[in-house]
């Protein structure tokens, strides 16, 4: 087997499950669809603990990095002593059970960040934004591919958007479109868990995943994809709920976010038993403490934040951000056994597909190698094409950072062709 002449570090962070569960109906005769909630892994024995507070993220051997890419459950320990517990699947950074912080390859970098925030997830009330500042215009584009879906669970997701539309459709509205750049691609999760969804837009084409079909869970996603984070982390939420768990990032207050309006109980953001419940209120509130975690549409609550960050009804959209577009062309010559990078300091990228192709000196074996700089200061592999021949090929998908490509002659020499797309 080649023997690999770049580390490759790539942190898989992902899904942690949840579970459907019945319908139950309020007083009032509506239909109240639980909420999915996260799996309570922290009670869970981690098939992998890993305490910063011993081995700082940048001293980690290549071993550990690699296993907390595999591992099904991995407990890491902050260096304030905070706990962040994960399960790995699906290739997202997920936690709180069903919002995702980022692609799996960019997971160290994401617990870079949680290590020296402390803990704090940039966290309708509680929104991801500022009053009129949502990232989406006045529409979220979306799509799906029918082939992944049942004619049921389309009417479902159909049923999801008609009525997300019909309630705050003025200020915000989801709309079939897989024309712009920046949109939605609705993927069927399977039973492995209930769904998941980046908070507010991230650039480019974002999964939001459905594993529970039921109109709740659709609009609870469709909430985060807009913006909003969970209702019971609101950093008031202590004078309203009780909150179970241990892991103060998964189920802790998100007090560095924008938050609306009195805490609502009846919000379709929030967790209900065993992972939130309703306490006698200390405060001014909304809703009915019973519903909580029973929602099944945005509620009065959920539409005042929503209509505070979306503020431009009946205005037109902003331009979508330019793709990547063009190319550039490196050249350069290398012995055996060398290695060049293109460009040497790195160049920006605001995120989107990155496309490179090698061609190198014909008998040789040269390598491809797409490589981010982190904050600790090195820079880390995360793409490769190393098949054994001179002609390489990457097509990757990237968040915002600093990258370069690393050319490496694992046999022969000559000279080499690099075209990239950025």
């Amino acid at each position: 087997m080649k023997k690999q002449v770049l580390a490759l570090v790539a942190i898989t962070l992902a899904l942690a499950s949840c579970s459907q569960q019945p319908d139950h109906h309020a007083d009032s005769g509506d239909v109240f669809t639980p909420i999915h909630s996260p799996a309570n892994l922290e009670r869970q024995t981690p098939d992998l603990s890993v305490d910063l507070r011993k081995t700082p993220l940048a001293s980690l051997s290549a071993d550990l990095r690699a296993r907390l890419s595999t591992e099904k459950i991995v407990r890491v320990i902050l260096p304030n002593g905070k706990a962040v517990t994960y399960a790995n699947t699906d290739g997202h950074v997920v936690l709180d059970g069903d919002m995702i912080l980022g692609h799996s390859d960019t997971a160290v970098k994401i617990i870079d960040g949680l290590a020296r925030s402390g803990g704090t997830i940039n966290g309708q009330g509680l929104s991801e934004f500022a009053a009129g500042r949502a990232n989406w215009g006045k529409t979220i584009p979306y799509f799906w591919n029918n082939t992944t879906f049942t004619s049921s669970q389309v009417s479902v997701l159909n049923s999801a958007i008609s009525l997300w539309n019909q309630q705050i459709g003025d200020a915000v509205k989801w709309q079939w479109n897989t024309t712009p750049y920046n949109k939605v691609q609705f993927v069927n999760g399977g039973s492995g868990a209930c769904g998941s969804s980046y908070v507010g837009m991230i650039g480019g084409t974002q999964p939001l995943t459905i594993g529970c079909f039921n109109t709740g869970t659709v609009i609870h996603e469709m909430g985060h994809a807009a913006g909003l984070h969970h209702e019971h982390q609101r950093c008031d939420r202590d004078s309203y709920v009780t909150v179970g768990g241990t892991d103060t990032t998964n189920f802790g207050r998100l007090c560095t976010r924008y938050q609306y309006g009195n805490y609502d109980y009846d919000s379709i953001m929030n967790y209900g038993a065993p992972y939130a419940y309703a306490k006698t209120p200390a405060g001014p509130y909304q809703g009915n403490p019973a519903n909580l975690g029973r929602g099944s549409k945005l509620s009065t609550g959920d539409m005042s934040a929503l209509r505070a960050i979306y503020p431009n009804s009946g205005t037109t959209d902003p331009t979508d951000p330019t793709p990547p577009t063009g190319a550039v062309t490196y050249t350069g010559t290398l012995a055996s056994g060398g290695s060049a990078v293109h460009p040497s300091g790195g160049f920006n990228w605001y995120g989107g597909t990155l496309k490179a192709t090698l061609t190198g000196p014909s008998g040789a074996d040269f390598d491809l190698y797409l490589m981010q700089k982190y904050s600790d200061g090195n820079w880390y592999t995360m793409a490769k094409s190393d098949s054994p021949s001179a002609s390489e090929y990457i097509e990757t998908s990237q968040t915002a950072g600093i990258y370069r490509w690393a050319v490496k002659s694992y046999s022969g020499s000559g000279s080499y062709t690099l075209n990239a797309t950025k």
